[in-house]
């Protein structure tokens, strides 16, 4: 018994170690959303993460899903200007995003080390999407970063958002983790 629970405490601590690794190593742009609404009537509100270097602020930014219908817009953000956008011709992929943000006076864009969300999308699928895919474009600096395309100085990245409605964060998980530890020593003390 006490192979098994030393086994089982050095799995943990070795996941635990994964997760809070994993949480601290950002993606230059992380996009998450949430979902409300019901079967035909959901609401996705996108939020957007700018971890690229200081001076450097998100401008432009989408997402592919089956409906076109914008429902709300961040401040400064225009939903109008581009309804479709594609990366191809910027050295990014060949998906056509049709639901898509810009800040076209370059000035209130997500400024590095912010968190900007309000980017809604009303989508009429019967099951609400668990992933989807975005794109976004930085500028105001020289990007060295790598994992973009298009210029550093105006650096293109794409991704899959993750629903934040259904999937815990790796700090909830690392929280459940260690929970999970304690429970371990309690039973082993008890016995």
């Amino acid at each position: 018994m006490k192979t098994i629970t030393r086994g089982l405490i050095s799995f943990v601590s070795l996941i635990t170690g994964l997760l809070i690794f994993s949480a601290a190593q950002a993606a230059p742009i992380n996009v998450t959303y949430t979902t409300t609404g019901s079967a035909g009537n959901w609401i996705l509100d996108f939020s957007l993460t700018n971890n690229l270097d200081a001076g450097d602020y998100v401008y432009f930014f989408g997402v592919v899903l089956s409906d076109r219908q914008v429902v709300a817009s961040p401040s400064g953000f225009n939903s109008n200007a581009w309804p479709n956008w594609n990366n191809s011709s910027q050295g990014g992929s060949s998906l056509n995003y049709n639901n898509n943000w810009i800040d076209l006076n370059f000035s209130a864009g997500v400024a590095s080390g912010a968190t900007l969300g309000g980017f809604e999308v009303k989508v009429t699928d019967l099951i609400a999407p668990a992933s989807v895919n975005w794109f976004a474009y930085g500028v105001g600096g020289n990007w060295t970063g790598g994992g973009n395309f298009s210029r550093n100085t105006n650096p293109g990245f794409e991704g899959l958002a993750t629903n934040a409605s259904v999937v815990p964060e790796p700090a909830t998980m690392a929280i459940f983790v260690l929970g999970l530890l304690g429970l371990v020593a309690m039973r082993r003390r008890k016995q």
